[in-house]
């Protein structure tokens, strides 16, 4: 089952605000990231922290000039983990 997964600051008064601002509006946001996953991996677990991916353009490989290259585990670390289930109505 395909899982959709948001990772949220607890507080946006953080110190790191700035890193959470929406960039086609510039406001503040207490989402870090999203992902959607269908593998049958379990759900992040507290401790996990997210990876920041970073391109610096004097190591960009022509052949794949959108990807990444450079990456790192990133300061946001996974304190709390809540699960929701989608519920189907027969009808």
């Amino acid at each position: 089952m395909s899982k959709y997964i948001i990772f949220k600051a607890e507080d946006a008064s953080c110190e790191l605000w700035k890193s959470m601002l929406l960039a086609h509006t510039g406001a503040c946001t207490d989402i870090l990231a999203e992902h959607y996953d269908s593998s049958t991996l379990p759900l992040p677990a507290p401790g996990y922290r997210l990876r920041e991916f970073h391109k610096i353009e004097q190591f960009v490989d022509p052949n794949f000039p959108g990807a990444s290259t450079h990456s790192r585990i990133g300061d946001w670390e996974v304190t709390n983990v809540e699960e929701y289930s989608l519920l189907f109505a027969d009808k």
